[in-house]
């Protein structure tokens, strides 16, 4: 069936006058017109985005994917599940160590939306990581590195590692739950994907930092400032770094999880790709779309939980993403 705002523009070279390029030739393009977001018509011949986080997404959920990387719905910042918005500020705060900037706590606060105790826990955090003497720089260390894998045909994948150097790789990890970033298969797709990209890259350490669960604002903290929780914090940690920093290493001043390349099964990989691309185009030609309710609270509870709820994508809680800006390369 034809899109109903289908419009040849005899005066452009395009599939229709609606029509906007996409970042990669080999994916589909999008629609200039308001809550289309995806071409209707390019996804006829043309998969979306290929990134490890959408492909993660597809066998996630299928309901999930459709609404971020074809109908284009994202979670206001505001609305993101609290885990998330403090995985972004640590990863900002990791980033500025390595890369030497300035990290705006802030700005990034009033962005996000975040509980004057998440900011505390955040502060406790950046105050003992620099206290113990953490040190992640290297002269040839590069944060948000883009790679391209290429190994399923005509499709290019793509994604970003927090921190490549030469030889290795480094993802950062902010949790409520350590154990679940600890094990090789909630690592495999996407670590497996930047290793299978880089020949060079022979292992990947997993920086995983536990979120402090110590309690306030009630019983005996009743009445506890912010800053007095802060310091509360930041002394437990330094109490006990190796159950906040997972993997701490005293002596060497490290920490972190370390996975080599050998106990990755990239050929395997490499087809489950090419069966998820096979299964996406099945599943877009034939409309078979379907939630996985099983993954509606993990890790956390999903972004578009109150979609599944009410049917409506209320403009209190989402978010239709900017082309111009989604033609750039999406995540």
């Amino acid at each position: 069936m034809q899109c109903k705002l289908f419009s040849k523009d005899p005066t452009k070279e395009l599939p229709c006058k609606h029509y906007i390029d996409p970042f990669h030739d080999t994916e589909a393009g999008f629609c200039s017109t308001k809550k289309i977001f995806r071409c209707i018509e390019s996804l006829k011949t043309h998969l979306p985005t290929l990134t490890q986080s959408a492909v993660k997404a597809f066998c996630s959920c299928k309901e999930s994917f459709r609404l971020q990387y074809i109908k284009g719905i994202n979670a206001l910042r505001e609305e993101l599940p609290n885990p998330v918005k403090m995985g972004s500020i640590w990863d900002a705060y990791i980033d500025s160590h390595v890369s030497k900037s300035t990290f705006h706590l802030t700005d990034l606060v009033e962005k996000y939306q975040v509980y004057p105790s998440d900011v505390a826990k955040l502060k406790a955090l950046a105050r003992a990581f620099r206290k113990i003497g953490f040190n992640l720089r290297s002269s040839d260390a590069q944060t948000q590195y883009k790679i391209t894998y290429n190994g399923v045909g005509n499709h290019v994948v793509s994604g970003y590692v927090d921190i490549a150097y030469e030889f290795s790789i480094t993802e950062i990890k902010f949790t409520g739950n350590t154990g679940f970033h600890q094990k090789l298969d909630s690592n495999f797709l996407q670590q497996g994907t930047y290793l299978a990209s880089n020949e060079g890259w022979e292992y990947v350490d997993i920086l995983i930092v536990q979120e402090p669960k110590l309690k306030t604002g009630y019983g005996k903290q009743s009445d506890e400032s912010d800053g007095a929780y802060e310091n509360r914090i930041y002394n437990d940690i330094l109490s006990r770094p190796a159950f906040y920093f997972i993997g701490f290493n005293r002596q060497d001043k490290t920490y972190g999880i370390r996975f080599w390349r050998k106990e990755f099964d990239l050929e395997y990989l490499r087809q489950v790709y090419i069966n998820v691309l096979k299964d996406m185009r099945y599943t877009i030609d034939d409309n078979l779309w379907y939630r996985n309710e099983l993954q509606c609270y993990v890790p956390v509870k999903c972004w578009y939980y109150a979609i599944k709820r009410s049917g409506v994508v209320s403009d209190q809680l989402y978010e239709y993403r900017d082309v111009e800006d989604a033609k750039k390369g999406m995540r």
